[in-house]
């Protein structure tokens, strides 16, 4: 949020340009999408017994293997 928030402020003082601006929201929101989804698949990951060290299998050979 606060990085919309700078883009916001730039914009309002006009240090950016509309394309900018939007090119810089755009990016924000794909960011923030690509760090929800890996948030979820950690959750998901973590409900099923992973941790960070069991990287060696994955959630189809340990579950469906």
């Amino acid at each position: 949020m606060e990085a919309a928030a700078s883009l916001d402020t730039m914009r309002v003082m006009k240090l950016i340009d509309e394309h900018r601006y939007r090119i810089g929201i755009e990016l924000l929101e794909g960011i923030v999408a690509m760090l929800t989804e890996l948030t979820r698949a950690s959750k998901v990951a973590f409900t099923l017994g992973f941790t960070s060290r069991s990287t060696s299998r994955t959630l189809t050979e340990r579950h469906c293997g």
